[in-house]
């Protein structure tokens, strides 16, 4: 999302497609935690997954600053170039830029609406529109060999026949951003062409009235579209449709797999399924699903992102040998999802958005009866091992926000699931409530938020909502301790030793029952 840091996920693509088409990028077991080289603002992530993050600081907004635009995207027949028309309502701005500092070079032919050609100022990487007038339209093309060639391989790729790009590559806005921009775009494709985005449907009649008429679709465009990371693929393929859990999910194939059109059906409407066991429905009306190929071994997916810029969006690498039965119940697609039920929560609080998230993912998948209940209380018991192996002699905020550069994903993301069961099983214990309601809770009132949160005001939610410090009070004192959690109070309360390195589950009792409640809903 940004070029600050670079993403694991950009590397991971840019291996398995090397720019031209898919290879074998990995093979064998992909380990739940593996340890990744990160530096990333484009995203946060892990072996569990991703999850996005500030591309660049908010753009100050600014009363003389256009309001109302509308792009026209046309990309050429053989995918080397896109032609964009951009009309404004009002003055135009004094220049437009992106969000990044090394795509200035695949840009050509800045005009205006008489045809003269505009300064494409290189050294402060903006195209500039001085005398351009108001109401009026300018034109630009983006150089897609030039992107492939000269452009970092974070910002797109080449898959198969098709290309799978940042926004930040060849979306040129102005500068300053208002804070309740209208903004719409629409696509001119070649035939046998089409687009998957993340973008919602816009009515014909948002756009800006001097604008060619759309030709195709016209969506909308929000703030976080040019704040946070999107992607946008052009290519042959067909965009599947699938309705499920109260949402509308756009999947697209960037290439061959054996996981086929119903699987990805069914594997996509099963997981939009089990987090629905915890929201009631899918946590966002729509989705974008980008399903690419990775190499063949046995996981059915190796690795996830889900990104937020413009709208919900997911990216799965996936295993090119796995079959259909594989892909049920798998659990990176769920936690991918679990992510959209919470609002964008900020890098140095990875704990609390990651652990929260995990936690629910081995939870849901049991309650939706993907495993037993001994299989999931023996899964999330090695799994705190692991955190607790980790743990290194750093606080669990210490090592949050040095993520990225330690990349101590089992201290970060099991500390936090270890937080999370916790507080679960202190709600549940006193009868009234448990976490389940706290995030829905939070998911009601805060998961649609266009800004990034701190830990602190998600805990400020869970504690209005409870009527009590309790729970950020528990926080503080886990975020300090320079060891992983002691567990030993909670597992007791739910029936669980761990005795010469065997775990032990109680098989009766109210802690059993205590315990079953929580895998059970």
């Amino acid at each position: 999302m940004g070029s600050r840091r670079s993403g694991e996920w950009d590397r991971r693509v840019a291996t398995a497609t090397n720019h031209k088409g898919p290879r074998r990028a990995f093979g064998g077991q992909n380990r739940l935690f593996a340890a990744l080289v990160v530096s990333a603002s484009l995203v946060s992530c892990s072996g569990s997954g991703c999850h996005p993050q500030n591309d660049a600081q908010q753009p100050a907004s600014t009363s003389e600053a256009p309001n109302r635009w509308h792009y026209t995207v046309s990309p050429t027949p053989a995918l080397d170039r896109l032609d964009v028309g951009l009309c404004f309502t009002g003055p135009a701005p004094a220049a437009l830029v992106v969000d990044g500092t090394d795509v200035i070079a695949a840009v050509e032919q800045a005009r205006d609406s008489e045809g003269l050609e505009l300064v494409i100022n290189r050294e402060r990487e903006a195209i500039e529109l001085t005398g351009v007038g108001s109401d009026t339209c300018i034109s630009y093309k983006v150089n897609l060999d030039t992107v492939f060639a000269e452009v970092s391989y974070r910002r797109a790729s080449r898959i198969d026949d098709s290309v799978l790009m940042t926004v930040g590559t060849w979306l040129w806005r102005p500068k300053q951003l208002p804070d309740e921009p209208r903004i719409t775009m629409s696509w001119e494709l070649p035939a046998d062409m089409a687009v998957s985005h993340p973008f919602a449907p816009a009515d014909l009649r948002d756009v800006v009235a001097h604008a060619p008429k759309p030709k195709g679709e016209v969506v909308s465009l929000s703030r976080t579209t040019f704040r946070w990371r999107s992607q946008v693929a052009f290519g042959p393929f067909e965009v599947e449709k699938v309705e499920a859990a109260g949402a509308t999910f756009s999947i697209v194939a960037l290439g061959e797999t054996e996981l086929s059109r119903e699987g990805r059906a069914k594997w996509v409407a099963t997981a939009a399924s089990t987090v629905a066991l915890l929201f009631g429905q899918f946590p966002v009306p729509r989705a974008q699903i980008l399903v690419i190929p990775s190499g063949r071994g046995t996981s059915p997916v190796y690795f996830g992102l889900t990104s937020r810029g413009g709208g919900a969006s997911v990216a799965a690498l996936v295993s090119t040998s796995a079959g259909d039965a594989k892909f049920v119940g798998e659990w990176v697609l769920i936690h991918e999802f679990l992510h959209l039920g919470m609002p964008f929560v900020r890098s140095d609080d990875v704990w609390l958005s990651e652990g929260f998230v995990t936690y629910y993912t081995e939870v849901l998948r049991t309650r939706a009866g993907f495993r037993s209940h001994d299989k999931a209380w023996r899964a999330i018991v090695s799994g705190f091992r692991r955190g607790r192996r980790s743990a290194s002699g750093q606080t669990l905020a210490e090592a949050s926000a040095r993520m990225h550069e330690q990349h101590a994903y089992d201290r970060i993301y099991w500390g936090g699931a270890a937080i999370a069961l916790v507080v679960d099983v202190l709600l549940r214990t006193k009868g009234e409530h448990s976490l389940d309601d706290a995030m829905k809770q939070l998911h009601t009132c805060c998961a649609h938020s266009p800004r990034q949160w701190s830990a602190d005001e998600v805990l400020e939610v869970f504690d209005a909502f409870f009527g009590s410090r309790e729970i950020s009070q528990i926080c503080a004192r886990e975020l300090a301790r320079p060891t992983f959690t002691d567990l030993q109070q909670t597992f007791e309360a739910i029936g669980i030793r761990e005795r010469e390195g065997e775990v032990v589950l109680a098989s009766e009792g109210d802690a059993a029952r205590l315990r079953t409640a929580i895998c059970g809903g």
